[in-house]
């Protein structure tokens, strides 16, 4: 499996808190703690003239893990070393606009179908599994219908795309009145209020996602991605049917696992049976007692299932 991206061993890049990338984008390495990697510096690469923030860990079958709408690799970190201790080569990317990324100004579906398919030719992947959470998961099945031959397995997490119903935050982001607040300055007492939304135990909210948020929150232009695509995608209604992913699932040729948790309060578990009918080839696990990301809330049964998929269906890089 070759790939362009810089020799050495790879590494899982936790941000120290209080503490971002400088004009290098170097930060001291620090331990991954229960994991076998060795720490290094994080990465960043220039995609198509905008520099990513990336994690780039294990050998093997290639996982692609998309994250979902507001937040980074950093959803990620309780699953990507057990995966890449299984066998596999992880990358999870900061999507444009989100994260430590670049913000391209470009934050349309299609945009992040090219981001996806440029990122796997920069590293010379052909093929590979894709793992994506809410809008990460409706890039995954967007990617899978319009490039099958490229997608060795999907999963897809609490994804959004195969209904209108959304939380009303999410609604209410795309008035202009309610987008202006949004783009003032946040606490940590905000951010860990609308954590309870997500998470169906606030008692697994730790400080570390709270200090994350805030950290990238402070960033200049950060959240202008999480409002632009609320304004374009979404109205009081839901979500705008000109958005919707239509009858792209119905071309996913890969085997295709749904994870929902049965409490999600973002996007309603009712969609995962929308889901299920419009992909074939696919199988659905509900999260009992389980919000809106699974990977967080339940990284052990997570980690679980995605490897038993993967071993049914063989995912090959």
């Amino acid at each position: 499996m070759g790939f362009l991206a810089a020799a050495g061993p790879r590494a899982l890049p936790e941000i120290p808190e209080g503490l971002s990338p400088d004009a290098s984008g170097q930060l001291p390495s620090r331990a991954v703690p229960g994991g076998p990697l060795v720490p290094a510096q994080p990465r960043f690469l220039v995609v198509d003239g905008r520099r990513i923030s990336y994690v780039d860990v294990g050998d093997g079958p290639t996982v692609l893990l998309l994250h979902g709408l507001g937040h980074s690799t950093h959803g990620w970190r309780k699953v990507i070393a057990p995966i890449a201790s299984a066998g596999y080569r992880v990358m999870a990317v900061d999507l444009p606009g989100f994260g430590y990324s670049d913000r391209p100004g470009d934050y349309s579906l299609a945009h992040y179908i090219d981001f996806v398919a440029h990122w796997l030719d920069l590293h010379c992947i052909e093929r590979a599994a894709l793992i994506g959470n809410s809008m990460g998961g409706a890039i995954t099945a967007a990617f899978a219908g319009t490039h099958p031959e490229r997608a060795a397995a999907a999963v897809l997490v609490d994804p959004g795309g195969f209904g209108r119903e959304v939380s009303w935050l999410l609604r209410l982001a795309g008035l202009r009145v309610v987008r202006s607040a949004m783009g003032l300055r946040v606490s940590a007492w905000q951010v860990r209020r609308a954590l309870r939304l997500i998470f169906a135990d606030p008692s697994r909210i730790e400080d570390e996602d709270v200090r994350r948020i805030l950290e990238i929150n402070a960033l200049p232009g950060a959240r202008q991605a999480f409002l632009e695509i609320a304004r374009g995608s979404i109205g009081l209604r839901g979500v705008r049917p000109d958005v919707a992913l239509g009858e792209v699932p119905g071309r996913i040729t890969a085997a295709t696992l749904i994870i929902w948790g049965d409490r999600d309060r973002i996007i309603p578990v009712s969609h995962a049976e929308l889901a299920h009918r419009a992909i074939p080839h696919s199988q659905v696990v509900i999260f009992e007692r389980c919000g809106h990301v699974p990977q967080l809330e339940m990284p052990e049964r997570f980690t679980d299932e995605v490897l038993r998929f993967f071993r049914t269906s063989s995912p090959a890089g």
